[in-house]
């Protein structure tokens, strides 16, 4: 079967996933994201998708722990200091092309 890996069919899974993470802890949290793409983007989606969702392992889960411990404080730094947005945004293009490739 072919797979539609369309914007609107990887945002639409997306959404999808997050609703059913609702009540979990870091559900609906990208802070780093949204201060990089701004919140609700298409970009914020895919990345907190891929980040809570799809990417699975030992880094995973320590990365969602540090994350969900830290994420909020980075994201204020994020958005003051270019220099830091430079150094973080590959790593959050990467999980938009991975949650891309996913659908």
């Amino acid at each position: 079967a072919e797979q539609d890996n369309s914007l609107g069919n990887v945002l639409g899974k997306a959404a999808a996933g997050s609703a059913a993470l609702y009540n979990k802890p870091g559900a609906l949290v990208c802070w780093i994201a949204a201060a990089m793409y701004g919140e609700g983007s298409p970009e914020f989606w895919l990345a907190r998708h891929w980040i809570f969702e799809l990417w699975q392992g030992r880094i995973a889960a320590a990365t969602r722990w540090f994350y969900l411990r830290y994420g909020e404080r980075v994201a204020v730094h994020v958005k003051r200091y270019k220099l830091l947005r430079y150094l973080l945004k590959p790593l959050f293009d990467l999980a938009v092309m991975k949650a891309r490739g996913h659908a």
